[in-house]
């Protein structure tokens, strides 16, 4: 049992007498799972406050002496204990409701003292990991595109983590150390063996199958950022592997990462049944272990000597990779990224085009399209739009060297695929519509919008013809 003392003076109170009557509180705070006992004695009063949840109880002692001057003292002494249900109360003094007493009978006695067995370090990273993927799995399976963001820094986060862990696994504590788990498969199989028998014995560190779960989930999870990586640098050119990957090879990855991403989350299912059904069987909460890093000791079995954590190495490693990425990421994403438009649109385009209506970036649709508006401009779409020779040849010019088939952009690759009924007509592209059919019509209709062909008023990049995910807003006022 690992308890914790500490004493505390408080400001000495006068008193004249004090009461010879016992009496008793019991309350409830809110919670099934939390709740105060109080007892008051002769000498000293006693608070007990148990959470079921995190895994402790907290028993305080406030005692009462007399000084030289006849005032009285008050001294207080609290014991804290993370073994749940386990705590002995000092001279009876404090004794657990009858339900508490029940739940901890059907539980049984404790098969040991309690020890601290996950560090700080696999701590931090496993909850920290639980935060990240959640945002993670959020943004991608809920979420619209917009979240792009949100996800990119979740994403960045896990790589952290493995990375992290990677090196704590090396250099932490005994059972932070991949080495205390990596088991054989004839470890592996005799476990299993055993627990078809009920006969398979407790481990203080991660049993077998627990081992493959961590080796299996830290795969995945670096496989789904690298993967992510490159759908990132094929389909939206950003990242360090803009410069490298094509849409089409991004696109394809994309199904990979997702793909991987549901197999993760049947693996965190698979995972908390598994911690549910160890608890059960090895009567500990393994929830509450996770969060205190207590467990209950494994008597009569040979326990590899504790290793001390190199902290300091392993801050200087993290440090040292660390700054290392943070270069080699930058020095990427700083090269030119091949397939992009131009930056700024014809000036002339702009100003005849744009007079009417959004000035559309050349790589939207491809320079058949753009052959058949420049041809059609005296019926343009029930208007008469047309342009001296010299504007025309100019306009026609532009248009065809900067189509879509010359670029290699989310945008470019999708809009370019019109619709057979419509086929001058980019907002009645398939890809366009499934992109804006959450957005109401009258969100289009809004004065601050305009009309579908308003790119602009919620794409801040759309004459770039990025159309990147950080870039939609709504204006203010629609949102």
């Amino acid at each position: 049992m690992l308890d914790a003392f500490f004493g505390l003076k408080q400001r000495k109170l006068r008193q004249s007498s004090h009461s010879n009557r016992n009496s008793r509180i019991s309350l409830g705070l809110g919670c099934p799972n939390r709740r105060a006992s109080v007892k008051c004695g002769r000498e000293a009063v006693f608070i007990a406050l148990e959470s079921r949840a995190l895994g402790f109880f907290v028993v305080v002692k406030l005692g009462a002496e007399a000084d030289k001057r006849g005032g009285l003292g008050l001294s207080c002494q609290a014991t804290v204990s993370f073994k749940l249900y386990y705590t002995k109360m000092a001279e009876g003094s404090v004794r657990l409701p009858a339900r508490w007493r029940t739940l901890r009978q059907k539980i049984g006695p404790p098969a040991g003292p309690v020890i601290l067995v996950w560090d700080l370090g696999v701590r931090a990273f496993h909850w920290s990991l639980v935060v990240a993927v959640s945002i993670a799995a959020f943004t991608g399976f809920v979420t619209s595109v917009t979240a792009l963001e949100a996800h990119l820094i979740a994403g960045a986060a896990i790589a952290c983590l493995i990375v992290s862990r990677i090196v704590w696994g090396a250099l932490g504590s005994t059972h932070a150390r991949f080495a205390d788990f990596a088991f054989g498969p004839r470890a592996v199989l005799a476990h299993v063996r055993g627990l078809i028998t009920s006969s398979a014995g407790r481990h203080l560190g991660h049993n077998p199958l627990g081992a493959i779960m961590v080796f299996t989930l830290l795969l995945v999870l670096a496989t789904i950022v690298g993967t992510g990586i490159v759908a990132l640098g094929g389909m939206f050119k950003q990242g360090p592997l803009a410069a490298f990957v094509s849409f089409a090879t991004g696109r394809w990855w994309l199904g990979v990462h997702n793909a991987l991403a549901v197999l993760l989350l049947t693996m965190i299912a698979m995972h908390v049944a598994g911690v549910a059904f160890e608890s059960r069987r090895g009567r500990e909460n393994l929830i509450g272990a996770m969060i205190t890093g207590l467990k209950t000791d494994v008597l009569h079995v040979s326990k590899p000597p504790p290793v001390s954590p190199q902290t300091l190495r392993a801050a200087v490693i993290l440090l040292s990779v660390g700054c290392t990425v943070v270069i080699a990421v930058y020095t990427l994403a700083a090269r030119p990224v091949p397939g992009l438009p131009a930056a700024k649109l014809d000036p002339t385009y702009v100003q005849e085009c744009g007079a009417c209506h959004f000035a559309f970036p050349p790589s939207l649709a491809t320079s058949t399209t753009w052959e058949a508006i420049i041809n059609g401009l005296d019926r343009h779409f029930g208007e008469n739009a047309s342009l001296d020779s010299a504007t025309l040849a100019r306009l026609r010019t532009y248009l065809v060297q900067n189509a879509a088939e010359h670029f290699d952009t989310l945008a470019a690759n999708r809009l370019r695929i019109m619709d057979p009924t419509e086929p001058l007509r980019i907002t009645a592209t398939p890809f366009w519509r499934r992109a804006h059919r959450a957005i109401a019509d009258q969100v289009f209709a809004d004065k601050r919008v305009g009309a579908k062909t308003s790119c602009g008023a919620c794409h801040h990049d759309a004459t770039s013809g990025l159309f990147a995910p950080q870039s939609i807003k709504l204006p203010e006022e629609i949102e």
